[in-house]
């Protein structure tokens, strides 16, 4: 399991974090860069940035983002949940709720950038009404995405890509 990780180790465990307007344009709940991470279990509404982890590095980290509830508000310009750059992901069980118009997904793993996921597992999450994508994955090396519900997708959104409940 992840315990066995060396470190450094990054856990936010059963948190509670709520955003007022500034932040709905502004913050980020829970920001992890450059270590392996634990995120399970907390509760994030009104921010720019939900969840987000990312590595920035030449290193490889892993991750693991798992049963957390994330409320987005229209404001938004992140996702809920985005993991990106050198990480091996684990999103699995999570519940993300609402969008903004340019989120461009409520869970994004992976980017287009030099850094690229070397692996992501996008498993049994529950994502409601996600404006441009519900899941989007930019070119990780492996990725499973299963398990999904992905409900009451609108497509409204002023998206820098094409739209869609999964984009892969």
């Amino acid at each position: 399991g992840y315990e066995t990780w060396p470190a450094p180790v990054f856990k936010a465990l059963r948190n509670s974090v709520i955003c007022d307007a500034f932040g709905a344009n502004n913050a980020a709940a829970i920001f992890a860069n450059r270590a392996n991470v634990v995120i399970t279990d907390n509760t994030v509404s009104g921010c720019n940035t939900g969840i987000r982890v990312a590595s920035s590095s030449d290193s490889v980290y892993s991750a693991v983002v798992r049963g957390n509830t994330v409320t987005i508000p229209a404001e938004a310009a992140n996702p809920g949940i985005s993991v990106v750059e050198r990480v091996r992901a684990e999103v699995v069980g999570n519940s993300v709720g609402g969008g903004g118009s340019l989120a461009d997904g409520s869970i994004r793993v992976g980017d287009n950038s030099y850094y690229r996921l070397p692996r992501a597992r996008v498993d049994s999450n529950a994502v409601t009404t996600p404006l441009a994508y519900g899941i989007v994955a930019n070119e990780p090396d492996t990725l499973q995405v299963y398990g999904n519900l992905i409900e009451d997708f609108a497509s409204g959104a002023a998206s820098y890509v094409a739209k869609g409940a999964i984009g892969l």
